[in-house]
C-alpha cells in the first residue's frame, strides 16, 4: 500500500515537472535527483568496503565528496553547454580524479578502487541522468522526456504484475531472484504496448515499425539497468538503495531502469529520426 500511494503522489508531481517547467527548472530537478542517488551509491560503495553506517544518505571521504561535486554538477554543464563540449570537463574529471586517488590512498590498490568506484558513480548514473537534459532541449523532448517514463513505468508494473501471476522460470537468481523469464516477456510487451498508445495519442510520429522496435529496445536496456543496480545491492549486502521514498526504497532503486534507457532514447531522438527524414 505504501508503494501504491507513493506513486500515485509522485506519478503527476513527475509529470508535471516535465511538461510545465522551464528548461533551467527541470535541470535543477535532475541535478536534486544525481545528487541523491550518487550519495546513495557513495553509501554503498562504502558498504562494500565494509564500513558499518547506520544512515545510508551520508559521505565520509574525499572521493565521496568528489563523485557528488562532479556529478551533480554534470547536468548543468549539459545545459549550458552541449554534450560534446564536456568531453575537456570530462577529461579534467579524469586527472583529478587520479590525484586524489594518488594523494588519498596509501598504495596502488586504493588508487585504483576510488577511480574504479568514482567512474563508475559517474558513467551509470550522472552521465545518463544528465542526457535528460539534452532530449528536453530538442524539439518535442518534453514529451520525449515522459515517453521514457512511460515506458519504464509500464515495462516495471507489466513485469510485477505477471511475474506474479505466471512467473515460474527465474531470469538472474543469483542477482535478483524475485525476477522472472515470465516478467521480463512481459514487461516487454507492456512497454511496446505503452509507445505505440503514447505515440498515437502525441503524434510523435514514430509509426508502428518504430515504434515496436523502440519499445523493445529500450524495455530490455531498462532489465538490464535494474540488475546491475541489483548486483551492487547484493554484492553491499542491503535490499535497497536507501530509505527516502516509501515503499519503493531509495532513489537510486527508482531510476535504475534509466541508466541505459535514457542515452539510448537520447541517440534514437536525434540520429535515428534525422536519418529516416533524410530518407
Amino acid at each position: 500500500m505504501k508503494r501504491f500511494f507513493a506513486g500515485i503522489v509522485l506519478i503527476p508531481i513527475v509529470v508535471a515537472l516535465v511538461l510545465y517547467t522551464s528548461l533551467f527548472w527541470l535541470t535543477l530537478v535532475i541535478t536534486l535527483i544525481t545528487l541523491l542517488a550518487l550519495n546513495e551509491y557513495n553509501a554503498i560503495c562504502g558498504k562494500l568496503k565494509g564500513e558499518q553506517t547506520q544512515e545510508i544518505y551520508n559521505f565520509k571521504t574525499k572521493r565521496d565528496l568528489f563523485v557528488l561535486v562532479f556529478g551533480g554538477g554534470l547536468p548543468l554543464l549539459f545545459l549550458y553547454l552541449s554534450g560534446v563540449a564536456t568531453l575537456p570537463f570530462l577529461t579534467f574529471f579524469l586527472a583529478l580524479l587520479f590525484l586524489l586517488g594518488l594523494f588519498t590512498s596509501k598504495n596502488t590498490e586504493a588508487i585504483f578502487e576510488v577511480i574504479k568506484n568514482a567512474i563508475f558513480g559517474i558513467v551509470l548514473i550522472a552521465l545518463p541522468l544528465s542526457h535528460l537534459v539534452l532530449i528536453g532541449g530538442e524539439e518535442k523532448g518534453r514529451l520525449w522526456i515522459l515517453l521514457v517514463l512511460v515506458v519504464v513505468w509500464s515495462a516495471d508494473t507489466t513485469a510485477y504484475c505477471v511475474g506474479r501471476i505466471i512467473g515460474r522460470s527465474k531470469l538472474c537468481p543469483s542477482v535478483s531472484p524475485g525476477k522472472t523469464i515470465e516478467g521480463a516477456i512481459g514487461g516487454i510487451i507492456g512497454a511496446v504496448l505503452a509507445v505505440l498508445i503514447f505515440d498515437y495519442f502525441t503524434f510523435l510520429g514514430l509509426g508502428s515499425v518504430f515504434a515496436v522496435a523502440l519499445g523493445f529496445v529500450l524495455a530490455l536496456l531498462s532489465i538490464i539497468g535494474d540488475l546491475i543496480e541489483s548486483v551492487l545491492k547484493r554484492s553491499a549486502g542491503v535490499k535497497d538503495s536507501g530509505t527516502l521514498i516509501p515503499g519503493h526504497g531509495g532513489v537510486l532503486d527508482r531510476i535504475d531502469s534509466l541508466f541505459f534507457v535514457v542515452p539510448a532514447t537520447y541517440f534514437f531522438m536525434t540520429f535515428v529520426l534525422v536519418l529516416r527524414q533524410a530518407n
